[in-house]
Parts: C-alpha cells; structure tokens; sequence
C-alpha cells in the first residue's frame, strides 16, 4: 500500500489565518485520495479473493463429479459380480445335481452287484448238500488264508473254492468271512465299481487282477509316504530346510499321502537341487573332522555357514530363521569344539543323504517307468492308477 504522507510549509505570502486553513484543506484533499486508493485497493483483493473460491469451487466440483463417476463405476461391477455369483450358484447346483446323479448310478450298480452276490448265495446254500463235515471258525479261518492268501500274504484275484468238502452252515459261514474281507480290502481302497469284483456261482467274491493292483500300489503309497514323512521329522527338515523339499513337505503334509512315482520324481528334484551346496558342505564337514586341533578353524566355520544357510531356510519366509541364526552362531564361534559341531551339522547332512537314499528304497519296493506322473498332481495317486506307470514287485 502506498503511503501519502506529506509535509506542507506556510507560503511567505498568506497570513498566518489563511495558512493554517490552506494546510487543512491540502490534508483533507489528500486523506480523501487515500481513502480513494484504499477502497480501489481493497475492490482489488476482494474480486482476486472471489475469483480464487469460483476457480476452488470449479475445481471442487470437478472433484465431486469425478468421485461420482467411479461410485457409478463401482455400483456397475457390483451388479456384475452379483450377476456372475448368481451365474456360479447356479452352476455350482447343477454340478452338485451331476455329482449326486453319478453317485446315484454307482450306487444303483452296486446294489445290483450287492443282489447278484445275495441271489448266488442263496442258490448255494440252497442246493448245498449237507454231505461235508462243520468246521470250526478258527478252521475256516485258516483255510481262508490259504484259498484267498498268496505266502506273502498278498491277496489272490479271482480265485475258484471249493466248498463240496463243507457243510452247508459252514460253506455259509465261510463264504461270509470270504466275502468280508474282499469288501473290507476294496472299501479300504476306494473300489466301488462293479468291474472291480469277479462273482463266482458259489456265491464267492473275489477282486479282479486290476483292483489288486490298485489296492497294493494305494497300501504301497500310504506305506512309503509315512517313512518318507518320517525322515522329514527326524531331521529337522519340516519346517525348514532347503527350498526344493518345500513341495515334498506339502504333498505329505495332513496325513496326505503321494503316489510312489510322484515321491520318486519331487526326491529326483531334490537332489539335484542341493547336489553343489551338499557336496561343499559334506567337505568342510569333512576338513573339520580331519582338522589336527581341538577346535575347528574360523574358515571352515564360514564354509559350513554358507553353505548350510542355503540348505535350512524357512518354507514360509525363503530366508533364514532368526531362531536358526541364533544357535548357527553359536557352533560357528571360533573356539566351538571341533565334536560339537560336526554333531550338529553333521544331521543335516545326514537328512539330505537319507532324502536321497529313500529314492532307492522306492525304486527296490517299487518298479518306475520312465513315463512319471506330473509334477503338478503330486497329491492325487489315483493319477497314476488311470495310466498305471508303477508296476509293484512281486
């Protein structure tokens, strides 16, 4: 704001009266200019300050407009995703209808199945000749472990008995026992097609070859999938351990069980994924144990260290545990006995080669083909009952 302030001296000429009115009226003429400038002044800073709020308020509402486009956006999808959710409910019914119709069909098939078994039974023991002597039930027992048993206590596919040399309760109460046990094995094992069981016109029910295979390699499966979990345990290795167990950890965990042919192929990748880092770990473990002194050299500490960290990181995290951290800076300290730490690392090693190892106890329990299932279907052994790449040994 510019200042207007002047000073007027008294003219020579005018009379002091005269003066002092001729000064007022110069202060006055120049207080009304000022006045005038501060009312310009202050119109000037009122129309900026109102253009400043009309472009605020423009831009405000250009903001508003925008918010009200995408809650329109928003409200769009979510009629969409009602429109897709209703769409999969839909479909997730008809589904479910097909599935309970399958299910109906096999249950239909095996009723009929059930019938057939009931109607043969009854046609034996009607017609049965009482001519044969009563067994015991510990002697039908034993006579089914032989009719229906191979030595290796295996169990026999299609199987032809004789019964002329029972009597007719006890050739009833042995078909029974017969009868229950190849239900009891075939449930076990999932089997309830009816191309799954040979009826004979005794009344005996046996499995066929195909059923038997797939119940030895689904008892195989559950069998290698518990020692294989096992060694996981023992050491150490669930939790953590190096990134291409992680997949062979989750396909057992849950009590789940693999087909032998995908645990094959996961233990496959794991030895060749830690195939390096094993080998330097194995040797530094190695020069410690041949090391002259009492206590291992702070070299091969750090050799072990780094070698090891990449065999135990967390499955969760991919890094190593602040708790693993902890206790490896402990054995890695300079003057840790020389037994400590090949006790301690020396099970980690020790897991790596029994992880390796098992692959040929799966190779000597089970014969694999080089056409393995996916890596993919690692949790579904009846992958590899479709196409049956694993032949059991006999």
């Amino acid at each position: 704001m510019m200042s207007y302030t002047r000073t007027l001296s008294p003219s020579p000429d005018v009379e002091p009266g005269q003066d002092r009115v001729k000064i007022l009226e110069e202060e006055l003429r120049l207080a009304k200019e000022k006045i005038l400038q501060m009312t310009a002044d202050t119109e000037t800073q009122l129309t900026t300050i109102k253009d400043g709020f009309e472009k605020q308020s423009a831009k405000q509402a250009q903001e508003l407009a925008e918010a009200k486009s995408e809650c329109d956006d928003f409200k769009y999808k979510v009629e969409v995703l009602k429109e897709l959710l209703d769409g999969l409910e839909n479909l997730t019914e008809e589904i479910n209808f097909n599935t309970i119709h399958r299910t109906l069909q096999r249950a239909i098939q095996q009723h009929k199945v059930l019938a057939h078994f009931a109607k043969s039974f009854r046609e034996t023991v009607d017609d049965a000749e009482p001519t044969g002597e009563t067994s015991t039930r510990m002697d039908l027992k034993r006579k089914m472990e032989i009719d229906l048993y191979e030595p290796n206590k295996k169990m026999r596919h299609s199987i032809d008995i004789d019964l002329s040399q029972l009597s007719r309760q006890s050739a009833a109460e042995y078909t029974r026992m017969v009868n229950t046990d190849v239900f009891r094995l075939a449930g076990r094992a999932g089997l309830i097609s009816p191309f799954h069981f040979d009826v004979k016109k005794d009344g005996i029910v046996s499995l066929t070859d195909i059923a038997l295979r797939k119940v030895n390699i689904a008892e195989k499966a559950a069998e290698l999938s518990t020692q294989l979990r096992n060694i996981l345990h023992e050491f150490n290795l669930w939790d953590q351990g190096h990134r291409s167990v992680k997949p062979l950890r989750d396909g057992l965990s849950e009590e789940k069980i693999m087909s032998p042919g995908n645990m094959y192929e996961c233990l496959t990748e794991v030895m060749l994924a830690v195939k390096e880092d094993l080998s330097a770990f194995d040797n530094a473990l190695k020069a410690v144990e041949h090391y002259d002194r009492y206590y291992a050299t702070h070299e091969l500490l750090v050799s072990l260290s780094k070698h090891g960290r990449k065999l135990y990181v967390d499955y969760k995290t991919g890094r190593f545990s602040g708790e693993s951290i902890i206790k490896w800076g402990r054995m890695t300290d300079f003057y840790e006995p020389r037994r400590e730490v090949l006790s301690y690392f020396g099970k980690l090693s020790a897991g790596y080669h029994r992880l390796i190892g098992f692959r040929e106890v799966i190779e000597r329990e089970a014969q694999i083909t080089d056409h393995l299932v996916a890596p993919e279907d690692n949790n579904n052994p009846d992958n590899m009952l479709e196409d049956m790449p694993i032949k059991l040994l006999q």
